[in-house]
């Protein structure tokens, strides 16, 4: 599940508004210290702001956002594997003092963002539904359990996110329609449930590139 930015235009896209972008984690059991952005944590309400008209049912902005109608879709339809969350969109008519100088600090032109925006929700898919083939070479040299956390070695380079994937077959899960694969990060994988589904209702905002099986 890759994000569709438009063909002939381009879909809306959703801009943070807020000065505070990182959350800075000191794990006390692997020791380890990293940064992750406020926008992919749970109960985080950042704010966004969508710019340009052209609304669309997926939008990436760090995490993927999805719309009320893409939301009771999957929900009336049955998909499973993920959770989701209220993302607080701000209309640009709505914004605080702080937010408007901030805006004006990175060059946003306010009249090029919506008033009274939709809803959205955050899309959070917790779940490892598959395995990586062993014939990608990827290899797992540490993990913390506390926080998830995993390092990999790809190509004789320490990394903790691999694409393109090859999927181990007999390792799918097939209790999640959407999920994702060891080391492959927070990309998003899905069934082939959910791209007719997504086909059927007509969603808008999303591209389907078929995984290799082995």
């Amino acid at each position: 599940m890759i994000s569709d930015s438009g063909k002939r235009r381009r879909f809306a896209y959703a801009i943070s508004i807020s000065r505070e972008f990182w959350l800075d984690i000191n794990c006390n059991v692997c020791g380890r210290q990293w940064r992750e952005i406020l926008h992919r944590t749970k109960n985080d309400k950042s704010p966004v702001i969508i710019a340009n008209k052209l609304i669309s049912d997926f939008m990436f902005y760090y995490v993927m956002l999805i719309s009320e109608k893409a939301k009771n879709t999957f929900e009336e339809e049955g998909i499973t594997g993920y959770e989701l969350e209220k993302a607080v969109v701000k209309s640009a008519d709505n914004l605080t003092e702080e937010e408007e100088i901030y805006c004006k600090e990175e060059g946003y032109k306010l009249k090029n963002f919506i008033v009274n925006p939709p809803d959205y929700y955050k899309i959070f898919v917790p779940n490892i539904g598959a395995e990586p083939h062993e014939k990608l070479g990827l290899k797992l040299v540490g993990k913390c359990d506390s926080y998830g956390y995993e390092d990999y070695m790809f190509n004789e380079q320490f990394t903790n996110t691999i694409t393109p994937v090859i999927i181990k077959k007999e390792s799918i899960n097939f209790d999640y329609d959407i999920f994702r694969v060891r080391g492959a990060g927070l990309g998003m994988y899905c069934t082939e449930k959910v791209k007719i589904i997504y086909e059927k209702h007509k969603l808008t905002g999303l591209n389907f590139e078929e995984v290799e099986l082995l």
